[in-house]
C-alpha cells in the first residue's frame, strides 16, 4: 500500500543557462551576499532572502532554492532578483544536476514568475509526492494560473 501524498509542494526546474542576466536593483535596495545566501534591504530594512539549501528530495541531496520575504508588495521583483542571482551563480558551478525549487502550490505570484524566469514544472515522482499527485496539483496551479492570470483578449488576437 502507498503512503497517501499529502504535500502541497510544488517542484519546479531550472535547466542549465536560462537566465543570463540578473535584475538591476532598484536605487533603494541592497544586497548582502553571504556564503549561505543573500539577503535584500529595501531602504536598510530586511525584506528578502535566498539561499541553497541541501534537500534530499530525489534519494540523492541536491542544493534547492529556499526563498523569503517579508515585503508582499514587491513579492515577485524580490523574488526575481534573488533568484536569479542564486541561479546565475549555480550555472558557475560544475554539476550535471539542474537547479530547482520548491513552493506551495498557493503561491501563484511566484510560480508565475518563476515560469517567466525559465523554471518549468517537475511532474515527476519525488520524496513527497507521486507522479499522479505531481501532475494533479500542477493541473490545479494551472487553473489558478488562469483565474489569476487572464489572457490580455488584444495579444490573443495578434
Amino acid at each position: 500500500m502507498s503512503k497517501p501524498q499529502t504535500t502541497q509542494d510544488v517542484l519546479m526546474i531550472l535547466p542549465r543557462k536560462r537566465i543570463h542576466r540578473v535584475h538591476d536593483l532598484p536605487e533603494t535596495w541592497e544586497l548582502d551576499k553571504e556564503p549561505s545566501g543573500i539577503s535584500l534591504f529595501i531602504d536598510r530594512k530586511p525584506a528578502g532572502y535566498a539561499s541553497w539549501m541541501p534537500a534530499d528530495d530525489f534519494g540523492t541531496v541536491r542544493p534547492v532554492i529556499s526563498f523569503s520575504s517579508t515585503d508582499t508588495n514587491q513579492l515577485q521583483l524580490i523574488f526575481k532578483v534573488l533568484v536569479g542571482r542564486l541561479a546565475v551563480a549555480f550555472d558557475l558551478i560544475p554539476s550535471c544536476n539542474p537547479l530547482y525549487i520548491r513552493l506551495h502550490k498557493s503561491q501563484v505570484d511566484l510560480i508565475a514568475e518563476a515560469s517567466r524566469m525559465g523554471f518549468i514544472p517537475y511532474f515527476g515522482k519525488w520524496k513527497e509526492s507521486d507522479e499522479d499527485h505531481s501532475v494533479s496539483s500542477w493541473e490545479e496551479i494551472t487553473e489558478d494560473l488562469r483565474r489569476t492570470y487572464p489572457e490580455n483578449p488584444q495579444t490573443a488576437m495578434a
